[in-house]
């Protein structure tokens, strides 16, 4: 899924889901990993935190995943 710019509207960064086995991190079924990558000319505004929370909510609302999982990597500080 794009995160979208809405004010200019255009794309930023994305982010998606990898449910069970499609996770490289070893999950279980039932829960997925949150994939987010946003523009560096973008980081550290706020767009990842609140994408992120966007699809916590659609999680809750549209899926049964028990649990879902990220990690940052090394030298993203501002994600």
């Amino acid at each position: 899924m794009a995160v979208e710019l809405v004010s200019e509207k255009k794309p930023i960064g994305c982010i998606c889901l990898y449910e069970g086995a499609k996770s490289n991190i070893g999950i279980f079924p039932n829960e997925a990993e949150v994939g987010l990558w946003i523009a560096l000319k973008y980081s550290g505004r706020g767009y990842g935190r609140e994408a992120l929370s966007n699809i916590v909510e659609w999680c809750r609302k549209n899926t049964e995943f028990r649990s879902l999982y990220a990690d940052c990597r090394c030298g993203q500080d501002p994600s």
